[in-house]
């Protein structure tokens, strides 16, 4: 690669290289229904195995459901998703998410998920009442299940997941790029000047992007 040329000229001669390998299956930054990513045959997490604090939080969390099921809030196969170490009137807030998972942290290894009708069935006769597994972490955040083995404990793959760069979210910000690059690498070189990654010589100042400078900015992002 010639240094001499402009780092973002270099880069998007290789990706225009590599535009055609890219296959769009599937609509980035779209809604998922976390349903799609339980894994079902997981076990239940043993009620025994809680603290007696954890144990009083899933409690009160039982109660809003069973009380969410008869208001019609919820339905029996909801997936309710919460943070088991935050009780009620804390310092910090107990929300749960309905059918969805809350922003993935390198601290909140306590996520649980409790599904809507085993609230009012024994522990042991439960479906889904468990942490959030590794394993899921990386699906949420859009890694293959195959790479928990470059991780050598759940600590591991709690901490590199909350502080990761989702793929869905990378592949929604490039899809745009080399779709242009794609069908018109030259507009695209010229879009560069107008993007701000390098201010006029002797400016001090970048130019404001625009929809007007740069047409593919702003556009729909799904490639359907």
């Amino acid at each position: 690669m010639d240094n001499s040329a402009n780092f973002i000229e270099n880069i998007i001669r290789v990706l225009e290289d590599e535009v055609p390998e890219f296959v769009w299956d599937y609509v980035v930054l779209s809604a998922r229904d976390y349903g799609d990513f339980i894994a079902y045959a997981l076990p239940v997490t043993p009620r025994e195995s809680l603290t007696a604090g954890l144990r009083r939080n899933l409690a009160n969390y039982e109660g809003r459901i069973i009380s969410g099921l008869v208001r019609g809030t919820y339905v029996e196969s909801d997936i309710l998703c919460f943070c088991l170490d935050r009780g009620c009137n804390k310092v910090y807030k107990n929300p749960m998410n309905l059918n969805s998972c809350m922003t993935l942290t390198r601290s909140n290894r306590y996520i649980f998920i409790l599904k809507a009708g085993d609230a009012r069935k024994a522990h042991n006769h439960r479906e889904v009442c468990r942490y959030l597994s590794p394993g899921e972490r990386l699906t949420l955040q859009g890694f293959p299940l195959q790479s928990l083995r470059s991780f050598t404990s759940d600590a591991q793959v709690v901490s590199a997941t909350g502080n990761a760069y989702p793929v869905p979210l990378l592949t929604a910000v490039l899809q745009p790029i080399l779709l242009a690059v794609r069908t018109k690498v030259g507009h695209a070189l010229a879009c560069r000047h107008s993007v701000g990654l390098h201010a006029p010589s002797g400016s001090g100042q970048a130019t404001i992007l625009t929809r007007s400078s740069c047409p593919f900015v702003g556009q729909r992002i799904s490639g359907r």
